[in-house]
């Protein structure tokens, strides 16, 4: 640790722009976050940065937000973000972020998106700190991994139904790779802002983003095939069915022949496709077709899903309820409690909701009156 202090101390004469006040306490928590430093470590190096104690009660408080973060703390982090040094293992700054990005997203499929956001968008904080002083393909590489922690927190923000906060990171995620020339990241966040106008109910936009990705995507590409899925949903919300049914044979058709060797879109299968289809035929009024698809395609989610089964599953049991089943539909429901009922997912607790609306017709029969009392442990009355 004293080699660490005697160090980082070399370095002060630096001058560097201060970070802006809405930023200091994600810095603080990203820089020590980037150091691999425990918050009592983390006190020690302040401390000696900024030439008075720093006890860990203060990190702490900082990093939550109950404490304001002074100028001199922010400029301090500041500095100790631009000069970090390779981890122990011998792994750039670089793919040491790569590697945590991994992480986080395994822990989002697990936990949902409330546990990991604070975690990602801290990220975004100290790589634009990183950023200051670099150039040529480094400067571009930290470009592209801030364009990519910008889109996993788009989605984080998404899965939260912070539609609002998800295009904004979207955006910066796609200025960023732009800027960085990653012309496949960038049609890959084209097709993220087809999938979330979609969310938000956006026909038009929904389709016409799918559009422009599939015009983007390199031939036999996974992310040419998956632009269909989200195009087929924008057809559905605006009353297409051939439309968003054309959409839909193409994704598959896309999908089987789809052989780009690309780490984007990964996720798109079969069964992902049968969820989109599932999902343009609730948005149909296809209600009974849509439950019966999502049947189908749910039992073929792998377990590293948890919080998306989840959401499917609410899906099905909207699905059934909107159908006049309402026993199917509490059997869902009941599961999507099982399988995701910890997992914080405004998704998984936005779908709930829509079923419980949709049962109150049947709240006299046991079965509906039992699950209206599971979901209060979700979903407060």
């Amino acid at each position: 640790m004293d080699a660490i202090i005697i160090d980082l101390r070399d370095r002060l004469a630096q001058s560097l722009p201060a970070p802006q006040p809405q930023d200091r306490g994600a810095l603080v928590r990203a820089t020590r976050n980037a150091l691999g430093l425990t918050t009592e470590e983390f006190a020690v190096v302040l401390g000696e940065q900024i030439g008075w104690e720093v006890w860990p009660g203060h990190i702490k408080a900082w990093e939550s937000g109950s404490a304001r973060v002074i100028k001199e703390v922010a400029e301090a982090c500041h500095r100790l973000a631009v000069n970090i040094k390779p981890p122990a293992d011998g792994r750039t700054p670089v793919e040491h972020l790569a590697a945590l990005r991994r992480v986080l997203i395994d822990a989002d499929n697990q936990l949902g998106s409330a546990a990991v956001v604070p975690v990602a968008e801290s990220q975004v904080a100290v790589i634009g700190h990183l950023l200051d002083g670099q150039d040529g393909g480094d400067r571009r590489a930290l470009l592209t991994l801030q364009a990519q922690f910008a889109e996993f927190a788009g989605w984080l923000r998404q899965d939260g139904c912070d539609f609002e906060q998800a295009q904004y990171w979207l955006d910066r995620s796609l200025e960023w790779a732009h800027m960085a020339g990653e012309q496949d990241l960038a049609t890959y966040i084209l097709l993220r802002k087809s999938q979330l106008a979609g969310d938000m109910g956006q026909a038009a936009d929904a389709a016409d983003l799918a559009e422009a990705a599939a015009r983007m995507a390199v031939p036999r590409s996974r992310i040419g095939a998956t632009a269909p899925c989200f195009g087929a949903h924008g057809y559905a919300l605006a009353g297409q069915h051939s439309a968003a049914e054309r959409a839909i044979d193409r994704a598959l058709n896309l999908e089987a022949d789809a052989d780009d060797g690309s780490s984007w879109a990964i996720w798109l299968d079969p069964s992902y496709i049968k969820m989109q289809h599932a999902r343009c035929l609730s948005a149909l009024g296809q209600h009974s077709r849509a439950a019966a698809v999502f049947g189908d395609a749910i039992g073929d989610i792998g377990g590293s899903y948890r919080r998306d089964c989840g959401v499917y599953l609410a899906r099905q049991a909207l699905a059934y309820a909107r159908a006049c089943e309402p026993e199917q539909a509490v059997a869902a429901g009941m599961r999507t409690l099982d399988v995701a009922g910890n997992a914080q997912s405004g998704r998984v607790t936005a779908e709930l909701g829509n079923v419980r609306i949709a049962l109150a017709r049947w709240q006299r029969l046991p079965d509906v009156a039992r699950f209206h009392e599971a979901l209060t442990d979700v979903i407060p009355a």
